[in-house]
């Protein structure tokens, strides 16, 4: 069995999110987003209308299962981080094999079953309305399950390495690794001929290269903790899984989101306005994914920060966590602000009979996206501090009114006065008063409108733990 090297340097007082650890956070974050980024040129470019339409069809089971993996990731990453920001390795491996241990068996049943039920699964989203295709969207299906492992240790692996700053750069070696074959496979499925089973198979490809690139380089070195065989709490898997809940939930808030938003635009203008949220994904999903991705690997450096009891390195950690990533997000946002004519055109493809009027509301949609983009940063730090402390009632509170609550209204009310236009301005409008209720919520949880960095970090939450 493993040994746990108490002796290892986990920054109790390292460095903050400043200078190398902070490009390291970008660079993680921003190489899967260019991966996506690629996967969706080389889907929408290459592969027949039935099979990019099938990817459409089939992509809130993909939504569904990463929510699953999600659940369990976001947990560990929160409660892993403060164990091991407190210096206490022994009891972050007890969370972890416990989190860890029920995530490969809760995905390895999802996985069976889910591919075994493939073509039913296929008929309930609708595979077999107006064009058969449930042959398709079930081999997509099955993808996504073949998947799924990979994914799931991917993620275990990199929690488990990126918490250990001695390791922490594997992870973002892994991911380059991931994104090389990836690429790799998916010129070599483009020249040999374009199929979409391929291109799914690239993505598989990729995360498991980043599984046993993680796994050799976790045998040859000495880490903070480990997965221990024999620890597993169903206690502690419930505390650490609850934590991921609300992040989990997120994936089915924007389902639903999505689906009620996608009737209305349907029954109440016309079915190629769907084309302009496709276009958003594509091309708003590449900031959005990077400041996330950041936010995500923030998580675990505030953890950290919590679970050292430090309150300068806390406040530190809070500072620079806000500045760093709406900074970020306003240069992604002016970026995209200044980019987006032409990746509109880029991504547009052929020309069709509403192309030009589809054109115009995606270049109006991602003006909205930009503004809405630093609102929606502050909202994922404001939750990525719920998790770490806790605070889940706040997290669902707040992943509800962004997906669900705020969203439906905007969306609904201001569609249904002034068009399409109104969908579109629903977006920052949604961030915006999210943003205001989490205002809210930290000033009633302090007693007080924050005044300065650590007031963000929820410090009665601290006092309260210090008590017991």
């Amino acid at each position: 069995m493993e040994t746990i090297n108490t002796n290892l340097n986990v920054e109790n007082n390292g460095p903050s999110v400043r200078g190398s650890v902070f490009y390291l956070i970008v660079l993680i974050a921003i190489v899967p987003m260019i991966t996506g980024l690629i996967g969706d040129y080389f889907s929408t470019r290459f592969l027949s209308e039935e099979e990019v339409s099938v990817l459409g069809l089939t992509g809130s089971i993909d939504t569904l299962l990463t929510a699953l993996i999600a659940m369990f990731g976001i947990g560990a990453q929160a409660v892993c981080s403060k164990d091991v920001g407190a210096r206490n390795p022994g009891e972050a491996s007890r969370n972890y094999t416990s989190i860890a241990a029920m995530e490969l068996a809760v995905v390895l049943v999802v996985a069976v079953v889910v591919a075994v039920l493939r073509m039913p699964i296929a008929e309930l989203i609708g595979a077999n309305d107006d064009i058969d295709l449930r042959q398709p969207a079930s081999v997509a299906i099955l993808a996504f399950a073949i998947g799924m492992p990979g994914s799931a240790l991917y993620y275990l692996l990199s929690v488990l390495l990126y918490l250990d700053e001695k390791t922490r750069r594997l992870v973002l070696y892994a991911t380059l690794a991931n994104f090389a074959v990836s690429l790799a496979g998916q010129i070599a499925v483009t020249i040999a001929g374009p199929t979409m089973l391929g291109y799914l198979t690239c993505g598989i490809a990729g995360d498991w290269v980043g599984v046993i690139y993680l796994v050799i380089c976790k045998r040859k070195r000495t880490i903070y903790f480990h997965f221990l065989p024999g620890n597993f709490s169903m206690k502690r898997f419930w505390r650490v899984f609850s934590i991921g809940i609300p992040g989990g939930l997120e994936y089915i808030y924007y389902a639903v989101f999505e689906f009620v938003t996608y009737l209305f635009v349907v029954n109440r203008f016309a079915s190629y306005y769907l084309a302009v949220f496709e276009l958003k994904e594509d091309i708003g999903g590449i900031a959005e994914n990077l400041v996330v991705g950041m936010c995500i690997l923030l998580v675990n450096r505030i953890g950290l920060a919590v679970g050292s009891g430090d309150k300068a390195r806390i406040r530190r950690e809070i500072k620079y966590s806000w500045l760093a990533c709406v900074g970020i997000a306003i240069v992604s946002a002016m970026g995209l602000a200044f980019l987006y004519p032409q990746m509109v055109e880029l991504f547009m493809g052929d020309n069709g009979a509403h192309t030009a009027q589809i054109i115009w509301h995606a270049k109006y949609y991602l003006i909205c996206t930009c503004i809405g983009l630093p609102f929606y940063v502050a909202n994922n730090l404001f939750t990525s501090v719920y998790e770490v402390r806790e605070l889940l009632k706040h997290a669902h509170l707040n992943y509800f009114l962004e997906q669900v609550g705020f969203a439906l209204i905007y969306n609904v009310g201001l569609g249904w006065l002034i068009g399409p236009v109104g969908i579109w301005i629903a977006y920052p409008l949604t961030e915006a008063t999210t943003l205001l209720v989490n205002f809210i919520l930290v000033t009633v949880h302090n007693h007080r409108f924050p005044r300065n960095w650590i007031d963000l970090s929820f410090p009665r939450k601290q006092m309260e733990a210090d008590e017991i």
